[in-house]
């Protein structure tokens, strides 16, 4: 990769990591296809960023398409209100 595509993807998987935290602060996780359209970018370059995120094991695919990506806080909000609602 050149150095310009080194800082794009960079700036590119900051976004994606933005918007997979602020729906995993309340509580929810994120489609595909929503952090597809809001980030601008294509399902092969969407993969990239879930590679670099499954290093440190940073998002969950609770489907095995990768439809739905959750962060640790949107399992853990969600672990919470279940056993919240299971007492």
């Amino acid at each position: 990769m050149a150095e310009d595509e080194i800082d794009r993807f960079i700036r590119e998987h900051e976004m994606v990591q933005a918007e997979i935290d602020s729906k995993g602060l309340k509580g929810y996780c994120a489609t595909s296809e929503g952090i597809k359209e809001r980030i601008n970018i294509t399902g092969s370059r969407l993969d990239q960023h879930f590679k670099l995120f499954a290093i440190d094991e940073y998002v969950v695919h609770p489907d095995p398409d990768k439809n739905v990506s959750c962060s640790r806080d949107a399992i853990r909000i969600l672990k919470s209100k279940l056993e919240t609602a299971l007492q």
